[in-house]
């Protein structure tokens, strides 16, 4: 997956996406490239955090590497490649209401909750309903 998103990112992101192959090759391949984006933990992550702070790098280049993970899954969920776990999905649906301090009816709180939901699952999945 994170070859597609660096080829992607190389035709849509802003200076080509010229940091993430660096990032991808230089912190994140060794110990994340042997990993389904569904295998990999919140422990891996941690874990990961962890060696690049004791290899010295800065908190910033340590902030990058995670984002890039970040950006690779949201592209993959974009992509249908990854189903985001419905408590990830929630947590940032409340994150969404605290950050734009939600003034809404209870209503309309359940249709966006709901939309976000329905959006990660494919038409086919539906069908089978």
């Amino acid at each position: 997956m994170a070859e597609s998103y660096l080829e992607w990112a190389k035709e849509n992101k802003a200076r080509e996406g010229r940091d993430d192959p660096c990032l991808y090759k230089n912190h994140l391949k060794v110990p994340l490239a042997n990993k389904r984006l569904n295998e990999i933990t919140s422990f891996d992550l941690e874990r990961l955090k962890s060696n690049l702070t004791k290899k010295e790098l800065s908190p910033a280049s340590v902030k990058h590497c995670l984002v890039l993970v970040r950006e690779i899954y949201n592209k993959a969920g974009e992509w249908g490649k990854y189903r985001i776990p419905i408590l990830l999905l929630f947590h940032r649906f409340h994150n969404y209401l605290y950050v734009n301090g939600f003034k809404g009816s209870l209503l309309l709180l359940l249709v966006r909750f709901t939309s976000l939901l329905i959006s990660q699952f494919s038409p086919k999945q539906f069908s089978n309903l």
